[in-house]
């Protein structure tokens, strides 16, 4: 089924396996092909596999999966060196933010693709707060620009992990 290979990707993304988890992601939208969700994470597979302007067009077609989509979207700005654009959108979120609940881990996410510590950092001090599920901040490859900053590490301190 679509959401079984959707885990798979999942996991081997987070075993640095991108390409296989693009390729696992592709095979689930074969099944499922109008899942925004989906094209949201298969968009994730291709920046971690280090191709965001790919993965600028998936999160194009994954309209429906709102705030995922953004934040890929900005990572990918990000990437590109488009830090302006990317920043624009955090921007966006942070108001949206101020209306409607948003996951303070994924405006963390953005920051950290721009490099931006402090920033990031300082989200996911929200996101431990707001007692967001941060079980994957010791693998998600989105944490790579930040992960050697000891105030990251403190954070994944502070969440139990290892």
């Amino acid at each position: 089924s679509g959401g079984v290979k959707a885990d798979l990707a999942r996991v081997l993304s987070n075993l640095g396996r991108a390409s296989d988890a693009a390729a696992m992601y592709r095979e689930a939208l074969e099944v499922t092909p109008d899942n925004g969700r989906l094209n949201a994470m298969w968009g994730d597979a291709l920046l971690v596999e280090g191709k965001p302007a790919e993965a600028m067009e998936v999160y194009r077609q994954a309209h429906e999966f709102g705030v995922r989509r953004l934040v890929g979207a900005a990572r990918a700005a990000a990437m590109l060196g488009r830090a302006d654009q990317a920043r624009r959108i955090a921007g966006e979120l942070m108001d949206t933010a101020a209306r409607r609940y948003v996951r303070p881990e994924a405006i963390a996410q953005i920051y950290a693709a721009l490099g931006d510590a402090d920033s990031a950092v300082r989200w996911l001090d929200r996101a431990v707060e707001a007692r967001s599920s941060l079980a994957y901040l010791n693998v998600d490859r989105v944490w790579v620009p930040i992960r050697a900053d000891q105030r990251f590490r403190e954070v994944v301190r502070r969440v139990g992990l290892p």
